[in-house]
């Protein structure tokens, strides 16, 4: 039962969590167990030290001990630190409570490895585990295993002296570490949990807990000073902290070996067999339970780019190919299913390789500029191998080397140096036809994927509708993308694709998540989704064409505009049939929020659900389109719309708005609004005499097409007389 001053503190650390918006992160909770656990943490702020029983207190309603600097246990906050549970490093007697609690059960205890905080994050040597700190340097201690092993060892030694009723063993080990007889029977065996804590961003610096310090306390150390700089960042600047909880290590694994083999030595005592066990094992389980440590950091944007400057071979490489590097990098991270990775490397990570500025990766690109180890000098980058080496002390290192830090952390898992290394090192045409492959390889496996598990007897087409299509040409330097319109597949692009390639260009047919496989797919997916399919379809031709030009019919030209406007001169041209801009039924994106919102509030008091969210769907082409459609999706239609309108502005790129007289779907003071609207500087509107929305496959379609064809080579044209 946790102490009132346990669950005070809890309330208020959700309070400042609360206040702070501090992103606490918890996986692998579930690898926590009910066992009497020793949880070994790696040490790099003073927060873990209060963090790790906070979590652990919060979902698991235990009151967790730990071990802390002695520093800590002055005054009235060393006072509260014991209240808490905590105990310093030199209290006399603390191998004996921490022993006596594990193996009676009465508390879980929170243990620091590595001894101390290791500031630089350096714990690997010419690969092999070693602690470098001022007041030591060596391998990690032993301290963590030797207590477990400990315990286990006095829980088998009491439970041994229960069956055989022997007294005087059962009194002195009740009175050396506290154990009821009344519990002979139900001792259950001890864990060993290893924790990781993963901070990202790491960008220590001035901040208001610091300036408020040092204006009370002018003179307050070097010490003092630096930590609160790197803590206090840690607090208020969003940083994401990752509390990672491993499979529990069996303490008796550890054991029973050993002890099989010293029981047959007839002239050893218990003492003396235990004894040989902590001289042999306690490395070993070290050694494991480190590794683990280190090994299950979750991998972000900051770790590749630091290593990737840390491994170049040559001082100077183009931005384009590192950043393609970075992104190949992760993607080969994701893969691996034994590596945790960061949502840095997830989705987003894209924009490395789609013409798009990535804010998380110009903020470590500042970082390592401020630091001195890379710098941009036209289209590349420059590494200084000097500074990337530059040693720190222990009090300058999170500050001035932070970018060392970082890369330190992921040296463990020599995994990843290995693989950043062999993208970072390779040329350029290589990772333009790795990025090629391997996005193209991802885009099929994906929509397999996808159409597999969403497959609706009565609603899904066949796979060759909704599979994404790649023409390439070897005669042109130009590639075209296409893009469906909602509830659609590419299967709806594919004449205009093919009358493009017949006409030389490369083209390729991305397919929206969740189109082409089943409709209950939409409810799962946003706009932010069909964003992310459009840029891999991008990348892919990016990487094998040096001219982009983006096209699109209904929901796919929002997504043309809405990409023209983030990717602006790298675009050549664009053409747009058919825009959603406004719809012909005003009330679809008006009266939608409010109904999911109102059936959210049935649902939650436990009513049925009074506004049909499944809409049929009187498709112009029922052999591609979804027969039915969702409300969910009109929502991330409508907020697409609105992305789309937001942009126009700064759509640069030579357009072409192509629209139906009477379209019934979209309404044609769309065109209008885009013609408007948009900031390029060539433009041209043509209408089709047409009472139908689908342009690109009912009857007249090769009007369109030739008027597509005939935008993109007088744009061509231009192009070559203005040179």
């Amino acid at each position: 039962m946790a102490s009132r001053i346990v669950k005070a503190s809890a309330a208020m650390m959700d309070v400042l969590q609360r206040i702070l918006k501090l992103s606490i992160q918890i996986e692998g909770l579930d690898n926590v167990t009910d066992r009497p656990t020793l949880f070994v943490v790696n040490h790099f702020t003073r927060m873990e030290t209060f963090i790790v029983p906070y979590i652990l207190y919060k979902h698991t309603d235990r009151q967790i001990r730990a071990l802390a600097d002695p520093a800590l246990f002055k005054g009235l906050f060393g006072e509260y630190l014991t209240r808490m549970g905590a105990h310093s490093t030199r209290e006399p007697l603390r191998n004996r409570l921490i022993v006596g609690d594990l193996v009676s059960g009465r508390h879980d205890w929170v243990i620091f490895p590595e001894g101390v905080m290791v500031k630089s994050k350096k714990v690997i040597d010419h690969g092999k585990l070693r602690i470098v700190h001022p007041v030591r340097a060596g391998r990690p201690h032993t301290g963590a295993a030797v207590l477990a092993l400990k315990a286990a060892m006095v829980r088998n030694r009491f439970l041994r002296a229960c069956r055989e009723g022997n007294a005087p063993v059962l009194d002195t080990l009740s009175r050396k570490y506290g154990l009821s007889r009344e519990r002979c029977l139900n001792l259950p065996g001890m864990v060993i949990t290893p924790v990781n804590i993963t901070f990202y961003p790491l960008r220590p610096n001035d901040n208001t807990i610091s300036r408020i310090a040092t204006g009370i306390w002018p003179n307050i150390s070097k010490k003092v000073a630096e930590e609160l700089k790197t803590e206090g960042s840690l607090l208020l600047k969003d940083t994401d902290m990752t509390i990672y909880f491993s499979p529990p290590v069996e303490i008796e694994e550890y054991l029973a070996g050993p002890f099989s083999a010293y029981h047959k030595l007839p002239f050893l005592n218990d003492v003396q067999r235990e004894r040989l066990v902590l001289s042999s094992q306690p490395w070993p389980l070290t050694r494991r339970f480190m590794k683990t440590i280190y090994g299950t950091t979750a991998i972000n944007l900051d770790h590749l780019f630091c290593i990737g400057v840390r491994e170049l071979k040559s001082d100077l490489i183009k931005v384009e190919d590192f950043h393609r590097a970075l992104y190949l990098s992760a993607l080969t991270i994701r893969q691996s299913e034994d590596r945790r990775v960061h949502p840095s490397l997830h989705n987003e990570l894209v924009k490395l390789i789609t013409d798009e500025i990535h804010a998380p990766l110009e903020e470590i690109y500042e970082l390592a500029k401020e630091e001195g180890i890379v710098v941009r000098e036209g289209d590349g980058y420059r590494g200084t191998r000097r500074k990337v080496a530059q040693l720190f002390g222990h009090e300058d290192v999170r500050l001035h080397g932070t970018t060392r830090v970082i890369a330190n952390e992921v040296e463990p898992m020599s995994f990843v140096a290995r693989t950043v290394a062999r993208y970072v090192n390779m040329s350029s045409n290589r990772l333009r036809a790795e990025i090629v492959r391997r996005l193209s390889a991802l885009d099929i496996d994906r929509f397999e994927k996808d159409y597999e598990l969403y497959y609706d007897k009565g609603c899904s087409k066949a796979p060759s509708i909704g599979r994404p299509f790649f023409l390439r040409s070897a005669t042109s330097d130009t590639g075209i993308l296409l893009c469906h319109g909602y509830l659609a597949a590419p299967e709806e692009m594919r004449p205009l694709g093919e009358f493009l390639h017949a006409a030389g260009y490369t083209v390729y047919g991305a397919r929206l998540q969740g189109f082409g496989t089943g409709p209950e797919q939409l409810l799962d997916v946003t706009w932010e989704d069909w964003v992310l399919s459009f840029n891999r379809a991008y990348a892919i031709l990016r990487n094998c064409c040096r001219k982009i030009i983006l096209g699109g019919f209904s929901a796919g030209a929002l997504l043309v505009l809405l990409n023209a406007a983030r990717k602006k001169g790298a675009i050549e041209s664009i053409f747009c049939i058919d825009t959603p801009l406004i719809l012909m039924d005003r009330r679809a994106c008006l009266l939608t929020p409010a109904a999911l919102s109102w059936n959210r509030l049935m649902r939650k008091m436990h009513l049925p659900a009074t506004v049909e969210e499944l809409i049929v769907n009187e498709s112009e082409t029922p052999d591609i389109n979804y027969p039915v459609g969702y409300l969910a999706g009109v929502r991330e239609l409508c907020n697409l719309m609105s992305a789309c309108r937001d942009g126009l502005p700064e759509v640069e790129a030579p357009c072409l708005i192509i629209h139906g007289s009477e379209d019934p779907v979209a309404d044609p003071e769309s065109a209008e609004v885009v013609y408007a609207k948009i900031g390029s500087a060539i433009k041209k509107r043509i209408t089709i005499d047409a009472d139908y929305h689908n342009l690109v496959q009912n009857e007249g379609r090769e009007r369109v097409f030739q008027d597509v064809l005939r935008f993109i080579r007088d744009k061509e044209s231009r192009t070559m007389n203005s040179d």
